[in-house]
């Protein structure tokens, strides 16, 4: 994509339920992910990104575009009270996850109406969260159709200043049967 500098913070080991639903491969179990995700990127378009294998506590200020792949509604906060009223930061993307369905939200942290929105969904905790299982994530069209929903807010974004605020779509997995779906 012409990316020309990107920065990850995990403090995650790849464990067996991340291969099936990511592009961690069967050799990267029990490495950092961050240092697999390197060597992937790395074997995929040559960029070489920047690793950070911790969790992100206010360690630099967010500049830039900023996509938020965590598995908290408390990380999120942590991440938007960064974020909000940010004029560094031009984009936060924020993947969710929760069983089949899948949330992408495309937030321009300056924006009155977008921090508004984006406040409402990042404003419920844990205990709300538990509900719809947070985080709970399976198979690999979900890990798909959220890179690829990222991937188009950020062309477009790039491109032409446009992104869609708020994706939502309930996300069928192979073994569903039609009456299911």
């Amino acid at each position: 994509m012409g990316v020309p500098k990107l920065d990850v913070w995990d403090d995650d080991d790849v464990s067996e339920h991340n291969v099936p639903m990511s592009l961690y491969r069967q050799k990267d179990f029990m490495s950092r992910k961050v240092e697999a995700l390197r060597k992937i990127v790395k074997d995929f378009s040559g960029l070489s990104i920047g690793i950070h294998p911790a969790k992100y506590e206010d360690q630099e200020p967010f500049a830039g575009t900023v996509v938020v792949c965590v598995d908290s509604m408390d990380a999120r906060r942590k991440i938007w009270e960064q974020v909000r009223m940010n004029p560094g930061v031009d984009l936060l993307i924020d993947t969710r996850t929760a069983g089949k369905l899948l949330w992408v939200f495309a937030v321009c942290p300056c924006d009155p109406d977008d921090v508004a929105y984006y406040d409402h969904h990042v404003s419920y905790g844990k205990r709300e969260a538990e509900p719809h299982m947070c985080g709970k994530h399976g198979f690999m069209p979900m890990s798909l159709k959220a890179a690829g929903k990222v991937t188009e807010n950020l062309t477009s974004w790039w491109m032409s200043g446009i992104k869609e605020l708020h994706y939502k779509e309930l996300v069928a997995s192979p073994t569903d049967t039609q009456e299911d779906a």
